[in-house]
């Protein structure tokens, strides 16, 4: 005996599946250090990933002209870089040898500043590597 309509019209129709829209998980960009409570008493510092793995690639020496313009990381290299060579600058002689070079003038309140200005050409950025290197190779 054939099926009558009446049977085939109460049958439900498949919905066609329509992907959820998922939250991606939120990327923690916040570059600041984070002091958690140790269980002996006292607080130690907690970097962010990104910064630790830019102090590996400064231990390794990979310079910041290593890097393409367009990367994240070559900016946090950088701004490690420039905290290294500051720590060598607390020198008299080294300080001597970055005005002879560089002709920038050391002051322990806006050096950082100067040197972040100065290696924004890649030529100069270049020679302030070139500097690092004597230094360190004097040592």
């Amino acid at each position: 005996m054939p099926k009558s309509k009446k049977y085939i019209s109460n049958k439900k129709k498949k919905k066609a599946c329509t992907k959820k829209n998922r939250k991606k998980p939120k990327i923690n960009t916040n570059l600041t250090t984070i002091y958690k409570d140790h269980e002996f008493g006292g607080k130690y510092p907690v970097i962010t990933f990104d910064r630790y793995v830019a102090q590996r690639r400064v231990d390794n020496f990979n310079l910041p002209s290593d890097f393409s313009s367009k990367s994240n990381i070559k900016q946090l290299v950088l701004k490690e870089f420039i905290r290294r060579f500051i720590a060598y600058l607390k020198f008299k002689k080294n300080q001597k040898l970055l005005y002879k070079t560089l002709k920038i003038k050391y002051s322990k309140n806006n050096i950082e500043a100067k040197l972040l200005q100065y290696s924004k050409k890649i030529t100069n950025l270049k020679k302030l590597e070139q500097l690092y290197k004597t230094i360190l190779s004097s040592k």
